[in-house]
């Protein structure tokens, strides 16, 4: 799973990111971000797999690597 993340930048320059990358991107091993979404490292790492999850899931996930759900929403409609 890949997911489109605003930097921030003046422009509409997005980068599409794995999931697994953005969370070691944001320092996160699969235990940490378990903890912190209140998920199993096996939920995690399906999702990172790119399996079809709940909605509620994948919030957890984009609030815990401070991105926004629509992101992964919409990332998960263009695949």
């Amino acid at each position: 799973m890949s997911i489109a993340v605003d930097h921030g930048s003046s422009q509409t320059d997005q980068t599409a990111l794995s999931a697994a990358e953005l969370r070691r991107q944001r320092g996160y091993t699969l235990d940490d971000l378990a903890e912190t979404c209140g998920l199993t490292v096996q939920e995690i790492a399906r999702i990172e797999s790119g399996e079809q999850v709940a909605a509620a899931y994948l919030s957890r996930i984009a609030t815990a690597l401070r991105i926004p759900v629509q992101s992964i929403r919409e990332y998960r409609r263009a695949s």
